[in-house]
């Protein structure tokens, strides 16, 4: 709509994420088909669009990746995440869902040192303490993020993991038990909303991993 207005070029570089970006929104709400079309179409926007002004190629086949994943044509996945791995090497956020690709296709043993890949990606990145020092302001962040989203679709699952991981990092640090309750009672809240279930402090991280990522389930 914006291109046919005149508002965006068909050449402008933000053209792929904003579809990609859709395309997400739409596979929340279960529009799994009109979802991949947009982020085929993203792709396609991808090869028009020289690098040098857009560098959305490997977010884009990483949405894509996921999206074939939550569909369960997991040979596809691999082969998408893999092609985004090339693009950003070394990436977490794509060795994270490349793993549970292989997890999906049984090669527990890949699906492991995958996802041990993984989380030295974000120790070197990040630092040792990551936990603590980097994981705090990026969950804030994501949590102000998925609040504004909140608005458009429905992202309870999404923010009840997140609210509950920021617990756990505020668990960490000293002087933070109040703000550590509030995020914890927003998890176990977000996570009624959609269960029925109330959960506690001794709920696992698994009981939020299985919240939000249902289609593995």
């Amino acid at each position: 709509m914006a291109v046919e207005k005149g508002t965006v070029d068909v050449n402008d570089g933000r053209i792929p994420r904003i579809l990609t970006g859709w395309a997400n929104a739409l596979s929340q709400l279960g529009h799994l088909d009109e979802s991949l079309n947009l982020q085929l179409e993203a792709i396609e926007h991808c090869r028009k669009i020289a690098h040098a002004k857009s560098d959305a190629s490997a977010i884009v086949q990483l949405n894509w990746g996921y999206l074939l994943l939550r569909r369960c044509d997991f040979e596809n996945a691999e082969r998408v995440l893999l092609n985004a791995l090339e693009m950003d090497a070394g990436a977490p956020w794509i060795l994270y869902p490349l793993g549970n690709t292989y997890l999906a296709q049984g090669r527990v043993d890949l699906a492991l040192a995958t996802h041990v890949s993984a989380l030295d990606a974000y120790v070197s990145r990040f630092g040792p303490r990551m936990a603590v020092v980097a994981d705090s302001p990026l969950l804030r962040r994501a949590l102000e993020i998925y609040e504004f989203q909140s608005r458009h679709y429905d992202n309870r699952a999404a923010r009840a993991r997140c609210s509950w991981m920021m617990a756990k990092v505020l668990g960490q640090c000293e002087g933070q038990q109040q703000r550590r309750l509030t995020y914890l009672e927003k998890a176990l809240t977000l996570r009624e909303q959609l269960t029925g279930v109330r959960g506690s402090t001794n709920d696992d991280d698994e009981d939020y991993v299985r919240l939000l990522f249902y289609w593995t389930h």
